[in-house]
């Protein structure tokens, strides 16, 4: 006797709903890395902004040349550039399209169409993790970035002030 699809796989079913569900975790994953992306930029650039102006305030006549105001103006453009590789180039979720579902699984009987779902899903699953990850490293990069650009700033206004430049 020729098992039927579903006496071979029993557990497809339950199978189903945790691969479907898994596309959910992954879109929750993906926006945490996105958001982490747009909070450091949000937070960067705001911050950065504000050095000309603080600088301007603690030293009369501040050296824009000094190789600390260009390094931490290169760490800058660093960072903007990995924030924006990151946001729109390092990739986004990967989904099950309607259209393949429509074209090549519609035939199938249930149990099957549901199995050939869960591989799609576990194909998928390790895209999105991949891209999750890049994401995430690509935030560290950026916090890197951010970590430099401030200790030239430190270093801009510790070593480059001269004592009689600063109000009194």
């Amino acid at each position: 006797m020729v098992e039927s699809f579903e006496d071979q796989y029993p557990s497809v079913n339950v199978a189903y709903e945790r691969a479907m569900a898994s596309y959910q975790s992954m879109t929750e994953r993906l926006e945490s890395a996105n958001q982490r992306i747009d909070s450091l930029l949000q937070l960067t650039i705001t911050l950065t902004l504000a050095v000309p102006i603080a600088i301007g305030s603690l030293i009369e006549e501040p050296e824009f040349e000094s190789p600390y105001a260009l390094a931490a103006a290169v760490a800058f453009v660093l960072f903007l550039v990995t924030g924006f590789v990151a946001r729109s180039l390092l990739g986004g979720l990967m989904l099950i399209d309607p259209a393949v579902l429509y074209n090549e699984s519609l035939h199938l009987p249930e149990a099957e169409f549901k199995a050939r779902s869960i591989y799609w899903a576990g194909e998928h699953f390790g895209h999105n993790s991949q891209t999750v990850w890049r994401k995430a490293w690509a935030s560290y990069a950026m916090m890197a970035f951010f970590l430099a650009e401030i200790a030239m700033i430190i270093a801009w206004v510790a070593l480059d002030a001269n004592p009689a430049d600063v109000p009194t």
